[in-house]
C-alpha cells in the first residue's frame, strides 16, 4: 500500500505544478475508476459491448456520468441506465428557460 501511494505520489508531482493553491489534483475519470474497481461497481465495458450495445455507446462517446458507477456492484440502481441514456433531454431542458422556446 505504501509503494502505491509513493507511486500515485510521484506520477502527480510530476503532472501537476507545485503550489499552495494547487493541493489536491487527480485525473477525475482515472480516479473514479480506480475506486470503483476496489469496492466492484466498474462497468464491464467488454462485456456490455455484447449484451447492450445501446448503452456500451453511450458510455464510450458521452460524457462521464456518476450513473455509471451505478450499474452493477454494491448499491446498484435499476434506474441507472435510463439516466444514462435520457441524459441529454435533462440538459436541455435545464437549457430551455425562457416561455415558448420549446
Amino acid at each position: 500500500m505504501l509503494q502505491d501511494i509513493k507511486l500515485k505520489e510521484d506520477q502527480l508531482n510530476e503532472r501537476y505544478v507545485s503550489s499552495p493553491r494547487h493541493t489536491v489534483q487527480v485525473d477525475y475519470i482515472t480516479y473514479l475508476d480506480e475506486l470503483a474497481n476496489l469496492i466492484g461497481s466498474k462497468p464491464n465495458l467488454q462485456k456490455m459491448l455484447f449484451t447492450d450495445p445501446k448503452l456500451f455507446w453511450a458510455l464510450v462517446n458521452g460524457p462521464s456520468l456518476p450513473y455509471q458507477y451505478r450499474l452493477c456492484g454494491p448499491h446498484a440502481w435499476s434506474g441507472a441506465r435510463e439516466a444514462i441514456l435520457g441524459y441529454n433531454s435533462r440538459v436541455l431542458a435545464a437549457l430551455n428557460t425562457r416561455k415558448g422556446s420549446q
